[in-house]
């Protein structure tokens, strides 16, 4: 529950060692043990990332076989102006839901603008899809 507090939250690493928090959690149970930043960063969230990685996987080689499927890809910059990019692969289960999953968000190192350029995301997004197996 810990991390999937820090995750919805979109919080520091180092929230699990602020004082006033420190101070609710021994408040709430005083045996729980809280990780300190250093092993939520290096082992909690690694581990919870392979275990969701391996989820979404199965999840979709379960509903895109024999399926038609769409990739797309979207560059954007944060506040503090470093750029991403997302590839998203887009379909319909077995059960006629749409579904949009984001494969993967990465550091985007490139200029980029409004201008389309499909060369470099279009060749990103097909050598991810082909680096995850599907």
């Amino acid at each position: 529950m810990l991390l999937q507090w820090i995750i919805d939250q979109m919080l520091p690493y180092t929230t699990v060692e602020n004082e006033h928090f420190q101070q609710f959690v021994h408040g709430l149970n005083k045996k729980f043990v809280i990780p300190s930043e250093k092993v939520v960063r290096t082992k909690l969230f690694p581990d919870l990332y392979l275990r969701v990685q391996y989820k979404l996987k199965t999840f979709i080689e379960d509903n895109l076989k024999g399926a038609d499927y769409s990739l797309s890809c979207d560059v954007w910059s944060s506040k503090a102006l470093d750029s991403y990019l997302g590839v998203i692969i887009h379909f319909v289960t077995k059960d006629f839901e749409r579904k949009v999953v984001v494969l993967r968000c990465l550091p985007y190192n490139r200029a980029h603008t409004g201008i389309r350029r499909p060369s470099l995301e279009e060749k990103e997004a097909y050598k991810i899809f082909q680096e995850e197996g599907y």
